[in-house]
């Protein structure tokens, strides 16, 4: 290994070396690339990953078997055989799973990009393999409403009944998401802020009925709701 740590890094359970230990242009730190072909639980791979940090090392996993962490602490990819060599299957991006098993992904639903190992390996020291949606796209916002009564004008009314945020557009191997008035109330501000802005053009055009905050002093929080596209009745 080209590296400091080409000996043993000590542990309570025992020494253990780094598979591939590189540099990274601009970074202090050196990445341990650790390609895992046996089958290995989660809390070794925690426990090898914080190890690794107590010695500067960022850890990059290639695992063939087993359980594939998601998460930006312990980044990991699958590693398998491919026509030409090896190839790197990246996790996709689902929201509240923590791993996946290696066997989940050959299901197309839930699998991400698949590139060749050595292109995947530049990527990585060059920088370009980052946890989460890439930075800076642009996302379709899907609106959907549904027909109403106003209770003051006794006229018909569409009301806002989901706002999706079509993220599978932007990175295939992420999902959409989506939101009622009450979730989106309670996104922070900066977000909330920007998807109203985002939506309040196209809710005129349509004549949607129009979204207003408000804030409960009986929760103590604030919250959003449709107004009356023709009286203004809340």
């Amino acid at each position: 290994m080209d590296s400091p740590y080409g000996g043993p890094l000590p542990g309570w359970d025992g020494d253990c070396i780094v598979d591939v230990c590189c540099p990274k242009d601009g970074l202090s730190r050196g990445i341990a690339f650790e390609v895992q072909w046996s089958l290995q639980i989660m809390e070794a791979t925690d426990r090898r990953t914080r190890r690794y940090e107590r010695f500067g090392l960022r850890t990059l996993w290639l695992m063939r078997n087993g359980e594939v962490p998601i998460s930006k602490e312990v980044p990991a990819v699958r590693i398998l055989r491919g026509a030409d060599g090896f190839d790197v299957r990246l996790p996709p991006n689902i929201s509240g799973t923590s791993w996946m098993m290696t066997s989940e992904f050959a299901d197309p639903d839930h699998y991400g990009q698949l590139v060749p190992l050595r292109e995947f390996v530049e990527g990585e020291l060059q920088g370009r393999f980052r946890f989460g949606l890439t930075e800076g796209g642009r996302v379709q916002i899907d609106v959907m409403g549904g027909e109403n009564t106003c209770y003051r004008c006794k006229r018909p009314t569409t009301v806002i009944t989901k706002v999706v945020l079509r993220t599978g557009a932007l990175q295939p191997s992420a999902y959409n998401l989506a939101f009622d008035l009450m979730n989106l109330g309670e996104m922070d501000e900066p977000f909330r802020s920007k998807m109203l802005g985002a939506i309040r053009p196209g809710l005129a055009r349509n004549r949607i009925a129009f979204v207003i905050p408000h804030y409960s002093h009986t929760a103590g929080s604030s919250y959003l709701s449709n107004g009356c596209r023709h009286c203004g009745a809340i």
